[in-house]
């Protein structure tokens, strides 16, 4: 389907169309989430890992962080840092953990978290691992962080997650819980945050993505569709079909073919759907 003009479409988009219900009907609850984290192994979707082992990042060949400690040493030979790529990444691994026995607050400082970094202080400031080994165990528990990777203790009865997390979670403008979470588990993954959308100009990106990848014919990386994401809002629209398909190029000016290739072919599906195909 060609460009027709240049200005808004002049079909109704919801009002007496039935686009909306045929979108509800339509869209599978795969796609009807509010991130869309795809199958690595997706031909259509999907986007390559790390190559580090254990790493479930998404990359090209390595992920962002890797590639730092890659090219720190001197860009060595991939198989020679894969081997040996150095400690866990921060993001989904548990916090330093205070070295006294027992106790399973977050690090303040020398190994030791807030309450016994006090103590110490207190006792002259000697060898922090061999004053840890000394000072008597931990007998009491408190309620571990709310992170599922996370065991550390919260610091008291008016926080859910760990001193370390609680901070993150702070800089992060204090999300909900459930966002949060999901914030820290998918942190470097390739994903499609649909949550950026609203209404039925959610179902309809989320109908396009389920087309692209039904037919296992176009690569459409995670990247592609956050950039249509980011042009239906900045368009300000309830729907794709309030513009035509020559103002969709028009609006979002000169970009790489597969960015635009596909804002255009959602808006075409979502046009096929509520008009049929005769």
């Amino acid at each position: 389907m060609g460009p027709r003009d240049s200005g808004a479409a002049t079909s109704p988009t919801t009002s007496g169309s039935g686009l909306l219900e045929k979108l509800l009907a339509a869209v599978r609850p795969q796609f009807r989430v509010d991130v869309y984290v795809p199958d690595p192994q997706d031909r259509v979707l999907g986007t390559n890992l790390c190559a580090v082992p254990g790493c479930d990042r998404s990359a090209k060949r390595l992920c962002s962080s890797h590639d730092r400690r890659w090219r720190s040493r001197g860009c060595p030979d991939m198989a020679e840092f894969c081997a040996d790529p150095g400690p866990p990444l921060h993001g989904r691994t548990e916090p330093g953990g205070c070295t006294v026995h027992g106790c399973h607050y977050g690090t303040s400082g020398w190994g030791l978290c807030l309450r016994h970094r006090g103590a110490w202080t207190s006792a002259g400031r000697p060898d922090p691992r061999a004053w840890a080994v000394g000072v008597p165990a931990v007998e009491w528990d408190r309620p571990p962080c709310r992170l599922p990777f996370c065991t550390l203790w919260t610091e008291n009865d008016n926080q859910i997650f760990c001193s370390s997390h609680a901070t993150r979670w702070r800089q992060l403008g204090s999300p909900g819980v459930e966002e949060f979470i999901a914030h820290c588990e998918l942190r470097g993954r390739a994903r499609i945050d649909f949550g950026k959308l609203a209404g039925q100009l959610k179902l309809e990106v989320q109908y396009a993505v389920q087309c692209r990848h039904d037919e296992q014919t176009i690569t459409t990386p995670p990247a592609v569709v956050t950039w249509a994401i980011r042009q239906a809002n900045d368009a300000a629209v309830s729907s794709l079909l309030d513009h035509s398909e020559a103002r969709w190029r028009l609006l979002t000016g000169p970009r790489r073919r597969s960015f635009e290739a596909f804002l255009i072919y959602a808006h075409d599906v979502v046009e096929m759907l509520r008009d049929g195909t005769g």
